[in-house]
């Protein structure tokens, strides 16, 4: 609740969206949440002190959901090149993957996975 109420807030503070229609709020927060907003979510986040982690896991299942999958796998990328590895995430993506028969994207982010340093 807490990511998606933060999400919804800086997503509508971005955009000019009046928040007072709630059904209006939470339709559109996700949606027109693009690449861009994200990293200064992120950064946002960074700056402030918080951990990033939770924030991107929730992110990338998001995303995930609306069918986003390949914007999923960008910013996997973008925290393992970070030194960040969302183990849940990567999960999700990777099995999105293989059962869409997406093999090549799988491998991949396996390779991109394994050369960062981290073990699956």
């Amino acid at each position: 609740r807490i990511y998606s109420s933060l999400l919804r807030g800086f997503v509508l503070s971005q955009k000019g969206v009046d928040s007072s229609n709630e059904s209006t709020v939470s339709g559109i927060a996700l949606r027109e949440t693009d690449p861009e907003c994200i990293s200064k979510l992120i950064s946002m986040v960074e700056c402030f002190g918080g951990s990033t982690s939770g924030l991107c896991d929730f992110l990338v299942t998001r995303l995930f959901k609306e069918g986003r999958t390949d914007e999923s796998n960008e910013l996997i990328q973008t925290m393992l090149t970070r030194g960040v590895f969302l183990e849940r995430a990567i999960d999700t993506i990777i099995y999105s993957y293989c059962s869409r028969k997406k093999h090549t994207k799988c491998v991949e982010l396996i390779t991109l996975v394994l050369r960062t340093g981290f073990v699956p």
